[in-house]
């Protein structure tokens, strides 16, 4: 059919069958035509779980693996040319390589965040990308999802209206404890790339911050700890972010200013469930509580305007968490609209590479301010070839 652009989905974890694939299933532009997963045992697994969609439930679906004939393997899979692109929902470790090999074969990509495991990896990944394979016309975007959560979206619409004023500050307190699902998965017990959970899920944090402030975060400065043993390397990140007006934004021939702000992500603490964002402005505080998991809160906090009035005039609303869902929806609608769209335009800004990268930029940045004792400047941590102005 016009319009349907054609996945096959790799990886067959908790994630991917929870939420990856409903996600592509719901898409109005994607249709599942293939997985793979590395034991053959775990893709019929994946296969199983589709039958559950009506859509999907009399399709024929095929199935790759590692271990099953060399005609099922992911090599074949690769060889497909009715299949454009493919959807990585794989360990962090693991994916690099893999996205190597699709590039390799002409493949479109749609890798599950991180951009990479380190900084250094994302480089060199998205220089070859960007020099041998966009070129060709292929696509890398990162599934990343905070981008796309309607709360944010409205946070970030509020900001950029003027309705908090000039933003003074921000706070982001993330606890949380790891599901029985994610603790039990063996690349995380055991990591093999830096700073484990606060890695994994840290930048999830960063990214739902970096699409509501005004500016993008430039600087961090903090410390690390692990609080429980089952948690290693580190289970817990604080300190200080700065976010900086761009040089080429209209915004840098006025007043604005850089903004500071705090922020704690832990996985390791017992008690509370906080996660939150809090942006303070000359206007208006805004709220943005997703401690439910299915809605968020929003609560606008405006100050008065008068001297007859004594308290703020709060605007409390509840939006549906929907991220993964909506990210797919758009990266779809990309895929088949192309380089040239609007909304090609909007996912790169979202979920490219290179935006992604900054989200792993904070993350290292501030796990390596812990390990050396000083403020980390991103921009020369990325370096100046691979930093720009989103």
């Amino acid at each position: 059919m016009d319009g349907v652009h054609r996945v096959a989905l790799c990886g067959a974890g908790g994630f991917a069958r929870s939420a990856h694939l409903p996600a592509i299933v719901a898409s109005s532009n994607l249709e599942l035509v293939a997985v793979y997963s590395r034991s053959r045992s775990s893709a019929e697994g994946l296969i199983e779980a589709t039958k559950k969609y009506p859509n999907l439930s009399q399709q024929q679906i095929s199935l790759y693996s590692d271990d099953g004939p060399s005609n099922e393997s992911f090599e074949a899979l690769l060889a497909r040319r009715d299949i454009p692109t493919v959807v990585f929902s794989l360990p962090i470790a693991t994916q690099p390589k893999l996205i190597e090999r699709a590039f390799a074969a002409g493949k479109n990509i749609i890798s599950e965040k991180p951009v990479a495991p380190s900084l250094e990896e994302a480089k060199r990944l998205i220089d070859l990308y960007e020099k041998e394979y966009k070129p060709r016309g292929q696509s890398w975007i990162v599934a990343e999802q905070f981008p796309w959560e309607m709360s944010y979206c409205k946070a970030r619409k509020w900001v950029q209206e003027g309705k908090l004023g000039d933003i003074r500050g921000f706070k982001a307190e993330v606890y949380i404890q790891p599901s029985n699902m994610a603790r039990n998965t063996g690349w995380r017990q055991v990591p093999d790339y830096q700073g484990g959970y606060i890695l994994d899920g840290g930048v999830h944090f960063v990214a739902g911050l970096r699409h509501i402030l005004p500016y993008p975060i430039t600087s961090v400065s903090a410390t690390s700890s692990q609080i429980q043993d089952f948690l290693p390397p580190c289970d817990t990140l604080s300190g200080i972010l700065t976010a900086t007006p761009p040089s080429s934004s209209a915004s840098s021939t006025t007043s604005a200013k850089p903004i500071s702000g705090t922020f704690t992500f832990s996985f390791g603490t017992e008690s509370g469930t906080a996660r939150n964002y809090t942006i303070l402005g000359s206007k208006a505080s805004l709220t943005v509580d997703f401690s439910k998991g299915s809605v968020h809160t929003l609560t606008l906090s405006t100050l008065p305007t008068n001297s007859d009035e004594s308290e703020p005039h709060n605007l409390v609303i509840e939006l549906p968490q929907r991220g993964v869902e909506e990210e797919f929806e758009a990266f779809g609608q990309a895929l088949v609209e192309g380089p040239k769209s609007e909304i090609w335009q909007e996912v790169m800004r979202r979920s490219g590479p290179r935006a992604t990268l900054r989200d792993l930029a904070i993350i290292e940045g501030g796990l390596k301010s812990s390990s050396e004792g000083r403020v980390v400047d991103l921009r020369e941590l990325v370096g100046g070839d691979a930093w720009f102005e989103i």
